[in-house]
């Protein structure tokens, strides 16, 4: 019993509790407090608002699903608000392959000292292609001579590994933060982690809890995701060739298949290409 009350009173005070003792002691002094917990408003929606929600649902241009890279006019709009807000600037990287090589980084005017340089690796918009390492490790040490840090975006970092033949560190090692999402190629139901060095996870963990960030069920995806670890990481490759074979199966060059990614490339004659059902279902592919 001794033991168990030793580990109890060692237990951190909850970061939700001293949030919301804050802001129930700030209401008792008078203060203004906004709450972003459930339940309905007790007003109703501006006029304003309502306006903009009309004016999006009639343009036919928000009547389809937006493009693989999200609507252009969207981002830009966030990157605006997000300098008005908070004095963040974010700028998105136009470049051939979707990975800035050391003189895109040359050309770049705000970025410097506390910036922070995002690389995905597989890129997604470019139709999965993996980051070879010593390009990666080059722009790595280019943006470190400019000051800022590196954040690798690793949705698909196993996808990248399996298709070089590479162990995961041969990337994440010359980051300074790591994202590995396990609910895309891993198979997982949910789940993600953050890697970095001790001192930023704790950092990390006091933001998940201040923006209500607590799991419960964490065991249930933690379980999940350690048997993805032990039991289909290898198997991507194989969801590799079946991309492969899709491409082949409607026409298009296997090769130009990175990783598990298949574009479908709107080109003259897609729909003639597409219409060969014979031929793709004798090559193992069901159009419909």
């Amino acid at each position: 019993m001794d033991r168990i009350s030793k580990r109890i009173g060692a237990i951190a005070e909850s970061q939700t509790l001293a949030v919301d003792a804050k802001a129930k002691a700030l209401k008792a002094a008078g203060e203004d407090i906004i709450g972003f917990g459930a339940g309905e408003p007790d007003f109703p929606t501006p006029d304003h608002i309502v306006e903009a929600a009309v004016n999006a649902a009639r343009d036919p241009k928000n009547h389809r699903y937006s493009p693989a890279g999200g609507l252009p006019e969207l981002k830009d709009a966030i990157a605006v608000k997000t300098k008005r807000d908070s004095g963040l600037v974010m700028q998105g990287l136009d470049v051939p392959g979707g990975f800035p090589l050391p003189r895109d980084l040359e050309a770049l005017d705000e970025f410097g000292e506390g910036s922070v340089l995002v690389l995905e690796n597989t890129h997604r918009s470019t139709g999965g292609t993996v980051l070879i390492v010593d390009e990666f490790r080059r722009t790595v040490e280019a943006a470190r001579q400019r000051g800022a840090a590196v954040h690798l975006d690793g949705a698909r970092l196993f996808n990248a590994a399996v298709a070089l033949g590479e162990p995961v560190s041969s990337w994440a090692s010359l980051a300074d933060t790591v994202t590995v999402c396990f609910s895309k190629g891993l198979g997982c139901p949910f789940g993600a982690v953050l890697a970095g060095s001790a001192e930023l996870i704790d950092r990390a963990w006091e933001g998940k809890f201040l923006f209500g960030g607590a799991l419960r069920q964490s065991g249930i995806a933690s379980a999940a995701m350690l048997y993805a670890l032990d039991n289909n990481v290898e198997r991507l490759a194989d969801d590799h060739g079946r991309a492969k074979r899709l491409a082949e199966g409607i026409c298009q060059d296997p090769d130009d298949i990175h990783s598990n990614f298949v574009g479908i490339v709107d080109k003259p004659g897609l729909t003639e290409r597409l219409a060969q059902r014979e031929l793709a279902r004798r090559r193992g592919v069901a159009i419909d």
